[in-house]
């Protein structure tokens, strides 16, 4: 499993913490050292389910700075991917067949 994360955040720390304490084995990876490439988005996006907008920190001031809160609706999935690249803060853990975009603090389940 890899864990994608920003080691100052609490909520990363806990996820760390969390997969650590029911025994699982993951890397670990900075996301600000080493941002996802638009290649593992792409297949993480695929893998999770999820909307491509949860792979964008649209709390974010690069998010705000880019305007992608007005443009993303009319990107193509490969300019999202691309943008996500760039911008891309939130943590994740994805794993060989699935993907995990956020964590829930109180019970360290998948959301």
């Amino acid at each position: 499993m890899l864990l994608i994360e920003y080691p100052k955040c609490s909520t990363c720390q806990k996820a760390a913490k969390w997969l650590e304490n029911q025994g699982v084995s993951f890397e670990r990876r900075h996301i600000k050292e080493q941002n996802p490439t638009a290649e593992e988005l792409r297949r993480w996006h695929q893998m999770s389910g999820l909307p491509l907008k949860k792979f964008f920190n649209t709390s974010g001031m690069l998010y705000r700075e880019l305007g992608l809160k007005d443009r993303l609706p009319n990107m193509t999935e490969q300019e999202c991917w691309q943008a996500t690249a760039c911008s891309s803060s939130v943590p994740f853990c994805s794993a060989t067949t699935r993907s995990s975009w956020a964590f829930r603090k109180r019970t360290g389940n998948r959301r």
